[in-house]
């Protein structure tokens, strides 16, 4: 996907909108109400808060397997995002 995009700005703009820009907008809504509803502060935009807590978890390794200099991200991948995440 990620060497496609290079050769198609189109197609990289509505893969990032559906994918990133689509989790992104659905997280910075509930920053939003919870900056409203006094849950939580800040002097940052929702948005922005959104976009570095997703980006927060994927860190170096994640740009490593982009590069090629890995064949995954982390070495358990599902145990790294499970253990990101709170139990629900």
């Amino acid at each position: 996907m990620f060497e496609e995009a290079r050769r198609s700005p189109d197609l990289a703009s509505d893969f990032y909108s559906s994918a990133y820009g689509r989790r992104q907008e659905d997280l910075a809504t509930l920053m939003q109400q919870a900056l409203d509803q006094g849950w939580m502060t800040s002097a940052q935009p929702a948005s922005p808060l959104a976009e570095l807590m997703l980006g927060l978890p994927e860190g170096f390794g994640f740009v490593r397997a982009l590069l090629g200099l890995t064949d995954q991200p982390f070495p358990i991948p599902m145990g790294r995002a499970n253990g990101l995440l709170p139990p629900f």
